[in-house]
């Protein structure tokens, strides 16, 4: 019997309820309102409750905007892995420093070999 006719989701139930508490605590981990994390992707906020809820799974395009938007991978959305984490806005400045510092040393390195 096809699945269509069954009205059931072709999704396991566990995966979509499972991957809507993931969305859930990235988005109370960020601090945002169910209304604030719509707004951001460009969706409802009854949209946003559904997938946190486990009704329904967000469409590909909306998986991609999620990662995005709470900085993590659709993989870690899809089944809670991670693999490595999002610089902090504090970090990527730091880095940004140090490469432009390493940078600046190589090249008076190359001059200097030059000379």
């Amino acid at each position: 019997m096809c699945l269509a006719a069954t009205g059931k989701s072709p999704r396991p139930k566990s995966l979509t309820v499972a991957m809507g508490e993931r969305i859930l605590r990235l988005r109370k981990r960020w601090q945002w309102s169910q209304g604030e994390l719509a707004g951001r992707l460009g969706v409802t906020r009854e949209r946003v409750g559904n997938w946190e809820r486990g009704e329904n799974a967000p469409p590909v395009e909306a998986l991609v905007a999620l990662g995005e938007v709470l900085r993590v991978s659709v993989d870690e959305l899809l089944h809670g892995k991670r693999r490595g984490r999002w610089l902090k806005e504090d970090e990527l400045e730091r880095l940004s420093g140090l490469l432009a510092e390493g940078s600046e040393l190589l090249g008076s390195m190359v001059r200097r070999k030059e000379k």
